[in-house]
C-alpha cells in the first residue's frame, strides 16, 4: 500500500468536515480497505479539529497542514498549525503523557472520564479527544514544536 496526500486548508470550521470526508475517500480510492479509510478519517477530523481550536490565528499564517502518507502497513497522518511562541504546548504534552501513563489507551479514558464525572462544577475542557482518538483508532500520537508551528502526529499500524 502506498499513499501520499499534502494539502493546506483554511483556518475554517466546514473544512475539517471536507478534510474529513476526502481524507477518507481518498485513503479508500488508493487501497480500497474501507476499516483503515474510516480510522483515517477520523484521525483527520479529530487533529483539524484541535489545530482550529488551539492554533494561532491572528499571525500571519491563515491555514493548516494535512499530510497523509501510507507505506506498506504503516500510515502517518499528520496536522501542522501556526502556534504562538508565548503559548505553551503543555496541555497537549500533559494528555499525551497522561496517555502513555496508562497501560491501555482505554483504561486512559475511562480514568479521565472518572475524573471528569467527579468534578463538581463544569469543565472548561475534557481533554478526552486525544485520549478517545487513541483509544477508537490504535494510532500511537506524538507532537513537534518548530518556531511558529505545532505539529501532531499519529501514527497507525494496519
Amino acid at each position: 500500500m502506498r499513499v501520499s496526500l499534502d494539502l493546506f486548508a483554511q483556518n475554517d470550521w466546514a473544512n475539517v468536515e471536507r478534510l474529513r470526508a476526502a481524507a477518507e475517500r481518498c485513503f479508500l480510492a488508493a487501497t480500497g480497505d474501507a476499516e483503515t479509510a474510516a480510522a483515517v478519517a477520523v484521525i483527520t477530523a479529530e487533529l483539524g479539529e484541535n489545530a482550529l481550536k488551539y492554533g494561532h490565528w491572528s499571525g500571519p499564517l491563515t491555514t493548516f497542514r494535512l499530510q497523509i502518507t501510507a507505506e506498506g502497513q504503516a500510515v502517518r497522518v499528520v496536522v501542522e498549525s501556526p502556534w504562538s511562541p508565548d503559548r505553551s504546548i503543555a496541555d497537549l504534552l500533559d494528555t499525551l503523557g497522561r496517555l502513555a501513563s496508562f497501560p491501555t489507551p482505554r483504561e486512559a479514558v475511562h480514568a479521565r472520564m472518572r475524573e471528569l464525572a467527579a468534578c463538581a462544577g463544569p469543565s472548561s475542557t475534557s481533554r478526552l479527544g486525544l485520549l478517545r482518538l487513541a483509544y477508537e483508532t490504535g494510532c500511537a500520537l506524538r507532537v513537534e514544536e518548530e518556531a511558529e508551528l505545532v505539529r501532531v502526529i499519529a501514527e497507525l499500524d494496519v
